[in-house]
């Protein structure tokens, strides 16, 4: 992960937290309207996502397809954690 990718990762990440945005891609196209030198790094975040999430598309729906249901607080969390696991910042 290149320290740009880190930095939109982080940015997204507080938009998640503070509630300006529910879902990590759209935080990243936020990051990349904010922040016109993290474009490419927002994209390339946003291509890797999309290819976790197969078919879904949405993280809601990755996690019922996978038998997981949560509430909307708690989404938010496993959102703020995927973030936090993909910089590895969680064990």
């Amino acid at each position: 992960m290149t320290p740009k990718q880190r930095q939109a990762l982080k940015l997204a990440r507080e938009k998640i937290r503070n509630g300006e945005n529910d879902m990590l891609c759209f935080a990243l196209f936020d990051v990349a309207d904010e922040h016109p030198e993290l474009t490419d790094a927002c994209c390339k975040l946003t291509y890797y996502i999309h290819r976790q999430l197969s078919v879904c598309g949405t993280l809601v729906t990755w996690q019922w397809r996978h038998g997981i249901y949560h509430d909307h607080d708690q989404r938010r969390i496993d959102r703020i954690n995927w973030i936090s696991w993909m910089l590895g910042e969680l064990e």
